[in-house]
């Protein structure tokens, strides 16, 4: 059980470092070799940045609510342990799903004239 606590502590502190890198120190736009890679992402430096401030945003989010809720449900619910790892699999599921579709999601709602 308490692998389960430090590989969850481990992954919510990488996501965290993960958004405060998307977030703040993305490649500029020429040069997209580091950032939130999506076709509509890459068509300017408006949508590059864009793009990646919501990516970094979504996985600070995600990381820090997650860091919240995974602990609490485990505490307020007594899981078992393999109800903890299956939670823990769900939430990292939707954090990764939230970083990738969230982000372009957005992207092509605020510039829809990349999107065609």
């Amino acid at each position: 059980m308490l692998a389960i606590y430090f590989l969850y502590g481990f992954s919510a502190l990488l996501s965290l470092a993960f958004g405060l890198f998307l977030w703040k120190k993305h490649s500029v736009f020429p040069n997209v070799r580091i950032g939130y890679h999506a076709m509509e992402a890459m068509q300017g430096e408006a949508q590059w940045n864009y793009a990646n401030v919501c990516a970094g945003k979504a996985s600070l989010f995600g990381g820090l609510l997650a860091f919240v809720a995974f602990p609490a449900a485990c505490l307020f619910f007594r899981l078992s342990v393999w109800r903890m790892a299956l939670l823990y699999c769900c939430i990292c599921l939707l954090w990764a799903l939230a970083v990738v579709l969230l982000p372009r999601y957005l992207l092509r709602k605020k510039f829809p004239q990349s999107s065609e």
